[in-house]
């Protein structure tokens, strides 16, 4: 159990250096310099939409059915819109920071997953992964997978994904471990 946790928390290690650079970038550029609570803010906007990860048990209790992925809930960027132009009306810098922060986790989860997210829902069923390698080996810069293919495929349990991508010297662990160093490189500048 606690391999799993270190696993996903350096998952969410690319989300929370994603959050503090642009927490940082964008409260030098609207303030001059963000204060502690922007860069606590940045992470948090940055890891919100991997909270439906906490619902999916509650979700899946009432549809009566096993959800694919945690991603079924609340990744859909375009849901975004309303509440930001809700946010912007009271707090515009708030409503950046959290299109931005958040905007760039749906980036990450789109790039070089098999199933990636519904970015065009509600007008389009159609998941979008980014950067892939198809089975063949061939690689693809962006792919649409209608939603039932998404749901036929074989999606192993995020146990075995952090198991086989997290626990060990593996492409994904440098790729966190780097984004963090580099978050906390420009926030020491």
């Amino acid at each position: 159990m606690l391999a799993i946790a270190t696993g996903c928390a350096l998952i969410a290690f690319v989300d929370i250096a994603l959050g503090l650079v642009i927490a940082h970038l964008l409260g030098r550029a609207w303030y001059g310099g963000p204060d502690i609570w922007v860069y606590a803010a940045g992470p948090l906007l940055a890891l919100l939409p991997d909270a439906d990860f906490l619902l999916q048990p509650l979700v899946e209790r009432l549809r009566g059915r096993k959800l694919v992925c945690h991603r079924q809930i609340i990744h859909y960027p375009l849901a975004l819109v309303p509440i930001f132009f809700a946010v912007y009306w009271y707090h515009p810098f708030a409503a950046w920071l959290t299109v931005l922060c958040t905007g760039a986790h749906f980036v990450h989860d789109s790039v070089g997953n098999a199933y990636g997210i519904q970015w065009f829902w509600p007008f389009s069923s159609r998941h979008v992964t980014a950067l892939t390698a198809e089975p063949d080996g061939r690689r693809r810069i962006v792919r649409f997978r209608p939603h039932r293919e998404v749901l036929a495929a074989e999606i192993p349990p995020l146990r075995t994904v952090v198991r086989e991508r997290y626990l060990g010297l593996t492409p994904e662990v440098a790729r966190a471990l780097d984004a963090v160093t580099g978050a906390l490189m420009l926030l020491a500048a």
